[in-house]
């Protein structure tokens, strides 16, 4: 297949939006074996061309990656939380080199290029409090700082809290959110002095 190909699947990509494919989407585009469709990805790939991710995913530009939207895609359900989000709204200083997430299905990390994403199982009852921004979710606020304490609170994450900004905190929204925690988790809001209705 010849290089203009390559440019016109990349263009009509990237007119959806999409900032990375699998070999289904590659597929449809050409209706090739999936044998030759192996062949060209690997050869746009010496060329440098796309970049292989995870999990048969690739990219025409790593520095254009919806990292975000490809983590959520990955494994779902799943939103953006924990040390991640607290610090992506300003809630705490403390920059995670992981991209964080939430999910009712098994602890997992996963290599994505120059990207870690690490999902983290939460119960399905308190798979709750998310947000749809743009393609991908996120939790509140709120809902943020009571998953990384309701992991903190049973020695399954090490989080420096502190020194948060609770300026950034609804606390009517946190409490309520509390409510659907274990007891212990608003205990430990308390023990951090993070003040709650």
């Amino acid at each position: 297949m010849k290089k203009n190909n390559y440019h016109t699947f990349r263009k009509k990509l990237e007119s959806l939006g999409k900032t990375y494919f699998t070999i289904q989407e590659l597929k449809k585009f050409y209706n090739n074996k999936k044998s030759s469709l192996k062949n060209l990805l690997s050869r746009w790939s010496k060329e440098e061309l796309i970049f292989p991710l995870s999990n048969g995913c690739y990219c025409f530009d790593i520095e254009k990656l919806d990292y975000l939207n490809h983590a959520c895609s990955l494994i779902k359900p799943s939103y953006i939380s924990f040390e991640y989000a607290l610090n992506y709204y300003g809630i705490i200083e403390q920059i995670s080199q992981v991209i964080t997430l939430a999910t009712t299905k098994r602890h997992k990390f996963i290599y994505s290029g120059p990207y870690i994403y690490e999902y983290t199982k939460i119960k399905k009852e308190l798979f709750f409090g998310s947000e749809k921004i743009d393609k991908y979710y996120m939790a509140l606020p709120e809902k943020a700082l009571l998953d990384t304490v309701y992991l903190l609170s049973r020695n399954k994450r090490l989080v420096d809290l502190g020194n948060i900004n609770s300026k950034k905190i609804n606390k009517d929204r946190l409490y309520k959110f509390a409510k659907q925690f274990p007891g212990y988790v608003l205990d430990k809001l308390k023990a951090l002095k993070i003040a709650v209705p």
